[in-house]
């Protein structure tokens, strides 16, 4: 763990590996981070340092060269962090300084940048979806004060403001809908994260954290709809879990009808 190469370190094999190795089954990621960080990449990526995004990207795609079992086919990435996928040339930081856009393209996968997009996408086909620059915008800011979405920047790189982002039912959604076209009997994986309940709690900011936790019960719910809507349920696995916890207590409801009233932040924030 201590050796100097991040990538010289013994592989141990991820439990999407093992069910892709298994069973030849299909393999999705969903997240609000940056699609490198380190949950995502802990399902087919492989290095004790987590911050070598480009090459857990190109793993994304390439798998691991010299380790057959790491390589796992990808159907679905949905998340942020479009700085690792497009070149120096654009302000991005990137594997070989290569467009991966361009590299996912040239191997069949459809590339999808906005909200619009993503809902409209096909179900037969690789989806990439890269929706903005470092981590997603948050619930709050999506639903309540949408002026912040100027903060968050385009994932085409050209630095417009990135203001048609899908939240996590969205992308989870769509992403079981591919997974499960494109699977047929042998089955599928997916990993979907809320992962801005963390971020949001290192920063205490709480009402953002609030937001993001209720999307991840909106999102499950949603899940669990959905694959009752198409007979799948009974055959579907869901753990709902955290790679560790934040002290949170949650009571009480929020009046959706009183807050879409409102014009002023501060009575919005009550």
């Amino acid at each position: 763990m201590r050796s100097k190469d991040p990538f010289d370190d013994p592989k141990v094999e991820s439990i999407a590996e093992i069910f892709h190795r298994l069973t030849g089954g299909h393999v999705g990621i969903v997240s609000t981070a940056y699609i490198a960080d380190a949950t995502p990449a802990a399902l087919v990526s492989h290095t004790r340092l987590r911050s070598q995004y480009g090459a857990i990207v190109d793993t994304y795609l390439n798998g691991v060269q010299n380790y057959t079992w790491t390589n796992v086919p990808l159907d679905v990435i949905f998340g942020g962090g479009a700085e690792q996928f497009y070149p120096s040339e654009l302000g991005g930081v990137t594997y070989q300084d290569k467009n991966y856009y361009d590299e996912f393209a040239a191997q069949d996968y459809q590339i999808i940048q906005n909200r619009t997009a993503l809902l409209s996408a096909s179900n037969e086909e690789k989806a990439l979806g890269i929706f903005t620059t470092s981590n997603m915008a948050k619930w709050l800011d999506r639903n309540v004060y949408r002026d912040n979405l100027n903060q968050s920047l385009s994932p085409t790189g050209d630095e417009t403001p990135a203001l048609d982002q899908p939240g996590l039912k969205e992308m989870t959604l769509k992403a079981i809908d591919i997974l499960e076209t494109r699977s047929g009997d042998k089955g599928w994986f997916l990993m979907s994260e809320a992962a801005s309940i963390d971020k949001m709690m290192h920063a205490l900011d709480y009402d953002r954290a609030l937001g993001e936790l209720l999307e991840l019960d909106d999102t499950v719910k949603a899940t669990i709809d959905h694959l009752n809507s198409t007979n799948c349920l009974k055959e579907t696995l869901i753990l709902v879990t955290a790679d560790h916890g934040h002290g949170f207590d949650v009571m009480g409801s929020v009046d959706t009808h009183y807050l879409a009233a409102q014009n002023v932040d501060r009575k919005k924030r009550k």
